[in-house]
């Protein structure tokens, strides 16, 4: 599985807009070309794959 981006993303309303600005929500990945929302789970082999990416390098963008 190759991960070609990373960002966090904040709890949002039904038109997009930030409705808080509490803690990240989930992240937004490219896992091979596909875009999934992955949780802030350690559990989450998902996010356990990102956590792989990141202690390589990498760094997961701060949301907007």
């Amino acid at each position: 599985m190759i991960i070609t981006s990373a960002k966090y993303d904040k709890p949002r309303d039904d038109n997009g807009n930030i409705i808080s600005k509490e803690d990240n929500c989930n992240i937004i990945a490219v896992f091979d070309g596909i875009t999934k929302c992955v949780p802030i789970d350690p559990d989450d082999r998902f996010y356990k794959s990102i956590m792989d990416w990141v202690a390589k390098g990498n760094t997961i963008a701060k949301a907007d």
